[in-house]
């Protein structure tokens, strides 16, 4: 297994399979590239397998587009194997049940993401009333739910869930690499940040350099004041 590291790092690993890929391409010579986040999500490694066959990788949930099926038949062929005796069904060890999402975050067109920035508990109640007044659902990166502002099923990145919104408001977010990977392919991303250095203003369309607390109230107040009139 090859691995190259984009901008300026080159390095070889022999190590197992890659951790969940961010894109997936082939090369002339029908090579499986394997994009995947490094160290952090510090740098982007372009991961290949020149040596071993069958080419193998697993992708982040939501990566990939849904395509139409293609008007083609495959050949089907059946393949002689014996079990081995004894059980071999699945055994039940325990049953666990979550309160389902209000919205799942795969399936919103709006999207209201927060990050470290928010700064408190009862700040984080503004991005919500922000997602509940535009009809969106509420994602995070990792601080705010390690602070229990958020819950795990809402943290959007390369250790949560892939989002592609219409609109994507990132609020708080400084925008390092293992976020950015599950939402950069939003249609629309606004950002609001008082750090005019903001990576996440890199990938944003729209960027409001401000103290999210002079801006978001009278944006969910416009809002209200719309939908009512």
């Amino acid at each position: 297994m090859g691995v190259e590291l984009a901008p300026r790092i080159a390095a070889k690993v022999r190590t197992g399979l890659s951790a969940h890929c961010i894109d997936l391409r082939l090369d002339r010579e029908g090579r499986l590239l394997q994009v995947v986040p490094g160290w952090g999500g510090g740098v982007v490694a372009t991961i290949t397998c020149p040596d071993h066959r069958p080419q193998m990788a697993t992708v982040m949930p939501g990566i990939m587009k849904i395509i139409a099926p293609l008007e083609r038949e495959g050949e089907i062929k059946e393949v002689a194997f014996e079990l081995p005796d004894g059980d071999l069904g699945p055994e039940v060890v325990e049953i666990k049940r979550g309160e389902p999402e209000k919205l799942p975050l795969e399936k919103a067109e709006v999207v209201i993401a927060g990050g470290w920035g928010i700064g408190n508990r009862e700040d984080w109640r503004m991005i919500e009333d922000l997602a509940t007044a535009l009809g969106g659902a509420v994602g995070a990166t990792r601080p705010p739910v390690d602070e229990g502002w958020a819950e795990e099923g809402q943290m959007i990145g390369q250790s949560g869930k892939t989002v592609r919104p219409n609109l994507y408001i990132a609020i708080g977010i400084s925008g390092l690499m293992h976020h950015v990977v599950g939402m950069d392919r939003s249609k629309h991303v606004i950002s609001i940040n008082k750090d005019p250095h903001a990576d996440i203003f890199e990938v944003s369309d729209v960027m409001a350099v401000e103290d999210f607390r002079k801006i978001v109230p009278l944006l969910i107040k416009e809002i209200r004041s719309r939908l009512e009139g």
